[in-house]
């Protein structure tokens, strides 16, 4: 939407366009919250990072 755009148009039609516009990230951020509430993101970081605990990792850290 450009800038010119939003005087030309109604609150209420504005206001639709604004709510189009958050529902995936609502959508993104309910998701983000069952993968960190169920230990998934939990459970990648410490897979991602394992190497940090042993060998020349754990000296560095």
């Amino acid at each position: 939407m450009r800038s010119g755009d939003v005087k030309a148009m109604s609150p209420k039609i504005f206001f639709m366009h604004t709510l189009e516009e958050w529902t995936p990230l609502r959508a993104g951020l309910k998701i983000a919250t069952k993968i960190i509430e169920d230990g998934r993101f939990d459970e990648f970081v410490k897979a991602r990072y394992s190497s940090f605990d042993v060998g020349i990792g754990s000296e560095i850290e």
